[in-house]
This record gives structure tokens, sequence and C-alpha cells, in this order.
């Protein structure tokens, strides 16, 4: 059987994994007590697949993606939204005063409030209903559908940990492109699959329904190649961030001890962990955190 991916729209794909439906339907109960079976009906296995054009990865099949109640069930852990994450910093470096902005997935829409305040236009997409604001416009709106009435609107459309979470990825972009005016900035974050995360195969929430692809550096360029019409200026890796420190150095001790459990609980039974951890806080500079950001300039003049 042939297999698209759904960035490239190539079929130069190869199978990385089978996972078992039970293993991820188990994960998510025993992490976070959500029942996602409804989402695997008559789906035994999982598959990821890798695109060798571009180095994305993505799972199949692509029926399995989240809705808007896993979103809600997972939004009561307080480090699942925040109000400023280190990608909105940087963002915000990048976008000039009195800009049109659009971002997509915006949450409660901290980030719009915050460029609002220093003179810019703001427009909200949210698919989450529970998510609105009487300060800025958040519209209960898909980008495929925003896009048909708002061809070349924005100075700026941007999205944070979105683009993991969409099936159709081609047409998503394709749409918040077409959005952009001549010479409008894309800014995307995504987690960063060449970091650690991509070491711990526990980790159920880089697995579906929540995430449906994973993203490199190479990706991420990969996008000015497949939309002719932006171009790939920039990325910044995030540094490992203090909040996941534990996680990092429990990927980091699992390549050379089996029994992971019992070595964490006598590291910190002997409290070695403060010292582990300041080992980390010194180099973590270094050290590829959770999320990467890239930037691309439209240019109608590239367009195919």
């Amino acid at each position: 059987m042939n297999i698209c991916c759904p960035y490239t729209k190539s079929y130069n794909n190869v199978l990385i994994k089978t996972i078992s439906s039970k293993e991820i339907i188990n994960l998510y109960k025993q992490n976070f007590n959500i029942d996602v079976s409804d989402y695997f009906i008559n789906i035994h296995n999982v598959e990821l697949y890798k695109n060798k054009d571009s180095g994305f990865q993505f799972y199949l099949p692509l029926n399995i993606a989240g809705k808007s109640t896993l979103y809600e069930s997972l939004q009561k852990y307080f480090w699942y939204y925040t109000d400023w994450k280190w990608e909105h910093q940087i963002a915000d470096n990048h976008i000039k005063k009195n800009s049109n902005i659009l971002e997509i997935g915006c949450g409660n829409g901290a980030f719009l409030k915050a460029l609002h305040k220093k003179g810019c236009s703001v427009t909200g997409l949210e698919m989450n209903k529970a998510s609105e604001s009487s300060e800025i416009k958040i519209l209960n709106s898909s980008i495929e559908e925003h896009s048909q009435f708002n061809e070349e609107t924005y100075d700026v459309v941007c999205f944070f940990q979105v683009l993991e979470h969409i099936p159709d990825v081609h047409s998503f972009l394709q749409s918040a492109i077409n959005c952009l005016n001549e010479n409008g900035v894309l800014i995307v974050s995504v987690p960063n699959n060449d970091s650690f995360l991509s070491k711990d195969d526990n980790d159920v929430l880089n697995k579906p329904p929540h995430h449906m692809g994973r993203w490199d550096i190479n990706s991420l360029k990969s996008l000015e190649n497949i939309f002719r019409n932006v171009k790939y200026q920039n990325s910044i890796s995030e540094p490992l961030q203090q909040q996941h420190f534990d996680w990092y150095l429990s990927l980091l001790l699992s390549k050379y001890f089996n029994n992971i459990p019992l070595i964490i609980r006598a590291i910190y039974k002997l409290k070695l962990n403060y010292f582990f951890r300041l080992i980390i806080h010194i180099f973590r500079k270094a050290i590829a955190g959770h999320t990467m950001l890239a930037i691309y300039k439209k240019n109608e003049n590239n367009s195919h």
C-alpha cells in the first residue's frame, strides 16, 4: 500500500515503528486517567512513518487525531496551558508594533493580549469552545474556514505547539500561508524531535490522539520546498528548561541502567539529585530543550 505523507504529499516514506493501540490506551489511563479507547475502535495498531524527503514523522491512521474534549481534560494540569512561554518571547521580539496578527490555536489569548497592548491588531482562532475573551477577538473556526474569507490579510500568522496535533498538515499550512499578505511573516513552534523528547518511549502525549506528527529542524526547513512562496529565515532551539531537568535526568540514566525507578529512588534518597541538577543547569544552554521555533517570510514573487 502506498502511504502519502500528509505534509509533503509524497510517497517516499518508510515505516519506523508499530505501536499497539492497547499500549497507548493504557498509558493515557495510567498517566492522566483519561480514556482514549473510543479513538481506537477497530484499530489495533498505530504506525509511525518517516518522510524521506523532509524528515517529518507522522502517525497513521489520520482519523485518530484528538478532539476538543481531550484538550479540555488535559487543561486541568497547570503546565498544559501556560500564559507565557519561551517561544512567546522569541516571537514577540520578531513582531513589529501595529502589525495585524493571527494566532491559530490561541487558547485563552494571553499572547494576543500582550501584542494588543503594544498596539497590534489581533485575531485568534481556537477550536476549544471553553476559551473566550472580552478583550480580544477569538473565533471558534478552523484555519481552513478562516482563510476562505481572509486571504492576504495578516502581517503575521503564528501558532505555538499546534502543528504537531494536526493530521492534514499540508492543508493547514497552505491555509495559514494564504492568510499572509505579501512579505508577511509565519512563526511556528513545535516540540523538538532532535531533543530528549524523542528518547522517551513512554511519553504518551507524544503519541496519538494527542500528537499526530514529530518535527525536527530539517522538516521545518523543508517547508520552503513544499510551499514555494515561503522562504525559511531562521530557527531557534529552546535551551533545556528547569522544569524538565528531572525528565532529562531520568532519560539520561536510562541509557546506562535498566531499573530506572530503583536508581531514581536511590538518587533522591542520597540527595544526589541536587548534584545532578547543578551539572545540568551549568550545561543547559548546550542541551536542546523541549521546543524549537522557525520563522518564514512570504514572497508572492516566488509562488508556483
